[in-house]
């Protein structure tokens, strides 16, 4: 028993013994800093007896030459250091970290004019001559992939398309390919952007009575009226009833094209003006060219007529003296009309139909 005891307590005495030699072990690295796709070689010189490689603390088995070659995945973000023995000593160099470069997919960046459809989502171009049309589409490489570029079309290279941005006014389905400048190889795709074409709504303001109505040729998402320019809050309906006289306009979206309807000057035909409408009596109704208008009121008249668009298409100043005037209208086509007859401060209003 003494005898075994002697024979353990001397081995472990000559391993100490080992560990405290120094090897001038010089560790080096092809690279510190890895791209995606690269790999690292760690090597010492080729002088010593025996190696044992080490990553993160924990022996690499199997890892037992000079050199020891890993990829970017298993390198980066870890710390390496070798073990070596020579002529029954046993030295570690020093740890080396292995670091390397993550990258986000990469993505563009889109701006400009257009729209969007989540159904197929696709970015649509419109032809928006209303507002400075027709759109455009801008898209732009995202940083870090600055340089390499090449832009498609349907799969095919767009020729003279090498750099960072993309202006489309065409539809098609676009690609990118590009690599940040400090790792070339790294090169990448965008995924498809698809762009087609759209075509605005054409709308239109009708009067019906006292209300106003939104006339349009596809379906909308979304309506708002103007009176005078401004906006007119919470009025988003198709149909709209004007508090007072003057220019109306509406700006429409049929989910992803913009439309602003002609503006139409609206006369108000409420049960305040037509108490006023004794004051005149107006024949034939219908008519051909000539009208005549009775009135009770004495002085100056002032007569507009109006389509049911609000275009204002003759106007005349009249002078009554408890009479009758007639006017004509020898260019005025078929259709129905509103005349406006003013008298100091009443107003009344008329439908005329001109056959």
């Amino acid at each position: 028993m003494r005898l075994l005891f002697t024979t353990i307590f001397s081995l472990f005495l000559m391993n100490f013994l080992a560990a405290q030699c120094e090897l001038g072990i010089e560790l080096e690295a092809s690279s510190t800093l890895l791209c995606p796709g690269d790999s690292v070689t760690l090597s010492v010189q080729d002088t010593f007896d025996s190696y044992q490689w080490y990553r993160e603390g924990e022996a690499l088995a199997g890892d037992t030459l000079s050199s020891l070659q890993m990829s970017q995945y298993d390198a980066a973000g870890a710390t390496f250091f070798v073990s070596v023995t020579h002529e029954g000593c046993i030295d570690s160099s020093e740890s080396i970290l292995i670091d390397g470069y993550v990258f986000l997919p990469i993505y563009v960046v889109i701006s400009g004019r257009y729209g969007f459809d989540p159904n197929t989502e696709e970015f649509v171009l419109c032809d928006d001559t209303q507002f400075g049309g027709p759109d455009t589409l801008v898209l732009t490489a995202g940083l870090p992939y600055d340089t390499l570029f090449q832009w498609y079309r349907d799969g095919v290279l767009i020729e003279d398309a090498e750099g960072p941005e993309l202006v489309v006014t065409e539809p098609g389905v676009y690609e990118l390919s590009a690599a940040p400048s400090i790792c070339p190889d790294f090169v990448q795709f965008t995924l498809p952007i698809g762009v087609r074409e759209g075509t605005p709504a054409v709308i239109s303001i009708f009067q019906n009575g006292s209300q106003l109505e939104v006339e349009s040729d596809q379906q909308l998402s979304y309506i708002q009226w103007y009176f005078n320019g401004e906006e007119i809050q919470g009025a988003n309906d198709s149909i709209y009833t004007p508090a007072e006289n003057g220019i109306y306009n509406v700006y429409a979206e049929n989910f992803v094209c913009m439309s602003y309807s002609a503006d139409f000057e609206f006369i108000t035909t409420s049960t305040k003006d037509l108490v006023y409408n004794h004051l005149f009596e107006i024949s034939p109704n219908p008519f051909v060219q000539d009208l005549q208008i009775r009135s009770s009121a004495s002085g100056k008249v002032e007569m507009e007529l109006y389509t049911t668009a609000g275009v204002l298409v003759n106007q005349q100043e009249l002078l009554f003296s408890e009479g009758i005037q007639t006017v004509q209208f020898p260019e005025l086509s078929s259709g129905v009309y509103f005349m406006r007859l003013t008298h100091e401060d009443k107003v009344a209003v008329y439908s005329m139909v001109r056959e």
